[in-house]
């Protein structure tokens, strides 16, 4: 399987919340992030995570691709 990635921020000049990756096994995880709108984000609570959604994105991305690629686990439970 041939696979291409492309994918851009959702607004120039910031970062790139979205994730992507395929096997050669012929599994692919793609995940659109979330583009903040200025002026629409809740502060942080005290204590809360200091990351953002692009982290949280390439985590879930990581461990989807991992446990969906392996074959004791279902698709399903993968997810």
């Amino acid at each position: 399987m041939l696979a291409t990635i492309a994918s851009a921020p959702g607004r120039p000049g910031t970062g790139n919340d979205d994730w992507a990756a395929a096997t050669c096994g012929g599994l692919a995880v793609v995940l659109d992030g979330l583009t903040q709108l200025p002026g629409t984000g809740a502060p942080r609570p005290p204590g809360g995570c200091r990351h953002g959604t692009g982290w949280y994105v390439h985590r879930l991305g990581t461990a989807l691709l991992r446990l969906a690629g392996d074959p004791g686990v279902p698709l399903a439970g993968a997810l």
